[in-house]
């Protein structure tokens, strides 16, 4: 179940689940709540996966644990949806933000003493460093030529081929120290799931540096291979892997 098909979300509440939680890079701003809000949006589908929807016994309202944000000192942070009055629209309405393991949920007329639900369990698959990958060189350097020339200035079409082959050929071998989980729906599905990002350092191999390239990974099981689906700006897969992390990860927190 998406978020977006369950329940309608005011901006209002997204910026309060930021004034709550505690500080870190949500978008390009502070205004920007654009990391937040895919944050948000994927947690809940992996909540509702796992029943952590806190439903009253009439269904009048629920509960759910945004993630695994917490306030500074470590309270859990909850939305409280109740049933949209309104007809034709998503069955639910986000009206408070709480934060704290109980707290007082008014609904209409009564006063609820309520407890935050769990927070939801990643699942990651393992990373299989002997599976084959599958390229699409002609969507890396044709299609998005511009992303690669952006990390990969000054060079030939072919020099950046050998380069993002040598790349990710690496990351490959070193998986287990740099592959990242994120969790990826595409524009036009209705669920999501886990897949993987390798970060690509290609001007210096320092872990602890920002990364030239990120390259998203689909597992094909059966093939026992890994499709380089396509090749990102480190802070444009930032979101993805931020949404499937407990809590900010030294391996991408220097992707934004």
């Amino acid at each position: 179940m998406l978020l977006s098909e369950f329940a309608f979300v005011r901006p209002d509440i997204i910026k309060k689940v930021a004034e709550f939680a505690v500080k870190e890079k949500w978008g390009e701003n502070e205004e920007d709540l654009s990391i937040l809000q895919k944050y948000i949006d994927y947690n809940f589908e992996i909540a509702y996966e796992q029943n952590l929807i806190k439903f009253a016994e009439d269904k009048s309202y629920c509960l759910w644990r945004v993630g695994h944000l917490v306030t500074d000192r470590g309270e859990p942070i909850t939305i409280l949806f109740v049933k949209n009055r309104l007809e034709n629209k998503q069955p639910y309405l986000a009206l408070f933000v709480f934060k704290g393991i109980e707290f007082d949920a008014k609904v209409g007329d009564s006063t609820v003493r309520e407890k935050a639900p769990k927070a939801p369990r990643y699942k990651f698959p393992s990373y299989h460093a002997n599976y084959k990958l599958n390229f699409n060189f002609d969507h890396y350097l044709s299609d998005h030529e511009s992303r690669v020339a952006a990390a990969l200035p000054n060079l030939t079409s072919y020099q950046r081929y050998l380069i993002v082959l040598g790349a990710i050929q690496t990351a490959h071998l070193i998986a287990s120290q740099v592959a990242v989980p994120q969790w990826f729906r595409d524009k036009n599905a209705s669920v999501g799931g886990y897949k993987w990002l390798l970060p690509l350092r290609i001007t210096d191999p320092d872990l602890s540096k920002k990364p030239n390239l990120v390259a998203a990974l689909d597992p094909d099981n059966d093939s026992r291979e890994y499709l380089v689906r396509t090749l990102l700006p480190p802070e444009w897969a930032y979101a993805n892997a931020r949404a499937v992390i407990s809590s900010i990860d030294a391996k991408i927190s220097h992707w934004v």
